[in-house]
């Protein structure tokens, strides 16, 4: 009997073994089961201590840029700059003040009580570097103020050997801490011994000529000028009034560029208040040049064409460039505190976690109204041991749940970034960012553009400026809805174009059917004429435009020139020739021209963006529509 009760219960434990074994592939396989619970809740578990892993060791790798390398050694400069004024200017010193102060003796001699300054310069410069604010040097003059040094240490360190004072060695002055130290000892000592005493001093005083030459600025011209002119100064100016030799020097100049305009067009407004006064003082000199002041009067309501802009008047001469710091303002930095970027981080991170497309945040771009967030993904375990990557198409169908997550009104994936290897999710900053043009001209971007015509549009999504070069784009076509932005962005490119380029290197033509937008710019001197507003004259502009260029091909095969560039060059080493300003036409609305003369302006349009490029006219226009019948195939080809 008892071997058959153990028979029975060994039968039993079979079973019901058999029963759980069964019962176990049921449970996981149905969904949402206990089983697979505790099973997804294993799998998880390790992931968390990975990452928990990863975010304790981050911290302990430090992990510092160029600009921060370069703030920490500009600090330590100014530190050791410090000491050693303190050092040259303390009566008790230290053991560590008294040795550096005798070995900065010993360095540079008499010089040891400038090299603090140059130390301290260095170190600023450094500092401002890495908190990205670094100043533009003049490497010519700072050329100099190295050759004036060395210049004077070496001539200190020779005058201490010559004379009679009980020190016959260059080293035996260093040793004592007089003359140019080592350094203008070292020179010193290899000029005399390659070109004697007489050749070295000569070597040291021409050195120190260039120098204070590359300092002070003296061009080849102010110093021929000098020799030329520096004896009988007193009597040009004496005999100038009297008999009019110095005035009517100048004026040739001016009338033989002013009289083609004399029959085209009215008189500027920025020149307006200037006009009355010349016709008086000039025709007691030479009236007859002064005569044709008539047909100005006359012909101008007939002719439709603006001023020609090659002429150089009294204020395009003496014309200075604007500081951009006293004309323009600094934008506003809204940017999002830390603890809210690290918020939206780990939300982002457990939101495609649980729905399943585990990912990581490795990059955060701040821009003015958004920021992105780089999410690179994760791997996915599967049941069989494998590891697959989670698909970026997957990660981009949760643009809703995370806009949900993140409490935004609506983001934007970018999935991929092109040229980086993660996913962008660009979220909404709580408040928008005042982006000002001085904070795009200001940059390293704008400032690498070498050209009269560089121009800054703004920041893309990441905070990064955008620039332009127009003469190499060549043209521009605004297109936006109204309130986009459009006048704004012509503002701004007419601001940045007035800020670089003088009247002679400028020449501005505006056309504003609105009478709003363009007409403050009345009376500045880079205007060729007063803005145009009536549409009937927009066409004599074109038409002039296209002259223009053909008058400019003319010159170039004359002087042999491909382009402006090309002809300007030749023109400063040719007297003869007159460097020609860039022109840029700026028409705010192209759709009221399409409406009223539809194929002259098509036609001026396309020929002047076909051919106008290499003469140095570039076109700028904004539309509202840019649809077929306004924008047509022939101006799209050429934009």
């Amino acid at each position: 009997m008892a071997q058959k009760k153990k028979t029975s219960g060994s039968k039993s434990k079979t079973t019901k073994r058999k029963t759980s074994a069964k019962s176990k592939p049921r449970r996981s396989a149905t969904r949402g089961g206990t089983a697979k619970r505790t099973s997804t809740r294993r799998k998880s578990a390790p992931r968390k201590t990975n990452r928990s892993k990863s975010r304790s060791k981050k911290p302990r790798q430090i992990r510092l840029d160029m600009a921060q390398k370069m703030l920490i050694l500009g600090i330590g400069i100014v530190f050791l700059t410090a000491i050693l004024v303190l050092s040259l200017l303390s009566p008790n010193q230290g053991q560590l003040t008294s040795g550096l102060s005798r070995l900065m003796m010993q360095m540079f001699g008499w010089g040891g009580y400038i090299a603090p300054l140059i130390t301290g310069g260095i170190g600023l410069y450094l500092v401002l570097w890495g908190m990205e604010q670094s100043p533009q040097l003049p490497a010519w003059r700072l050329t100099g103020l190295a050759l004036l040094f060395v210049s004077f240490e070496a001539l200190a360190s020779f005058a201490l050997v010559i004379m009679d004072n009980g020190l016959f060695d260059f080293w035996a002055v260093a040793q004592a801490g007089k003359g140019g130290g080592w350094l203008g000892g070292s020179v010193s000592y290899v000029l005399t011994e390659s070109a004697g005493n007489w050749g070295a001093v000569f070597t040291l005083l021409l050195a120190a000529t260039v120098g204070a030459i590359l300092v002070s600025g003296v061009t080849r011209e102010d110093m021929g000028n000098f020799l030329k002119y520096g004896l009988r100064k007193p009597e040009t100016d004496a005999d100038a009034p009297a008999n009019g030799r110095t005035s009517p020097a100048r004026r040739p100049t001016v009338e033989e560029l002013l009289q083609p305009q004399l029959p085209l067009a009215e008189p500027d407004t920025a020149v307006a208040a200037k006009p009355p006064p010349k016709p008086k003082a000039e025709p007691k000199r030479k009236g007859r040049g002064r005569k044709k002041e008539k047909p100005v009067t006359e012909p101008a309501p007939t002719v439709p064409t603006p001023v020609f802009l090659g002429g150089k008047s009294g204020q395009a001469g003496s014309w200075k460039l604007p500081v951009m710091a006293d004309m323009l303002e600094l934008g506003t930095d809204n940017d999002p505190s830390g603890a809210l970027i690290r918020e939206q981080v780990e939300i982002i991170e457990h939101t495609l976690e649980s729905f399943g497309a585990p990912a990581t945040v490795i990059e955060i771009n701040q821009g003015p109204t958004i920021t992105q967030f780089g999410v690179e993904p994760s791997f996915l375990e599967m049941r069989s041991g494998k590891r697959t990557k989670v698909k970026v198409s997957k990660i981009a169908g949760l643009a809703d749940d995370l806009a949900l997550a993140l409490h935004a009104r609506s983001i934007r994936i970018q999935a991929p970034v092109p040229g980086k290897g993660y996913v962008g999710i660009e979220v909404p900053n709580p408040g928008k960012a005042l982006v000002s043009l001085r904070d795009v001209m200001e940059t390293k971007q704008f400032q690498k553009i070498k050209s009269l015509l560089r121009i800054g549009l703004g920041q893309d999504v990441g905070g990064q400026p955008i620039t332009a070069d127009l003469a190499g784009m060549p043209h521009l076509l605004i297109a936006g809805a109204t309130g986009s932005g459009k006048s704004v962005m012509v503002n701004s490119i007419i601001a940045c174009l007035l800020l670089q380029n003088t009247p002679d290197q400028l020449k501005l033509v505006m056309v504003d059917p609105k009478r709003v937008e363009l007409t403050g710019y009345n009376g500045i001197p880079h205007l060729a004429a007063p803005v145009v507003v009536e549409m009937d004259r927009v066409i004599g502009v074109l038409q002039w435009a296209m002259r223009e260029m053909d008058s400019r091909y003319k010159m170039f095969a004359e002087a042999g020139a491909r382009n402006i560039s090309d002809f300007n060059k030749k023109a400063r080493r040719n007297k003869s020739l007159e460097p020609l300003p860039y022109i840029v036409i700026i028409i705010d609305e192209l759709a009221d021209l399409m409406m009223l003369a539809p194929e002259e302006t098509e036609r001026g349009v396309t020929r002047l963006a076909q051919l106008a490029r290499a003469t140095g006219i570039h076109m700028v226009i904004a539309t509202q529509r840019p649809s077929v019948d306004v924008v047509t195939g022939l101006i799209k080809a050429n934009f």
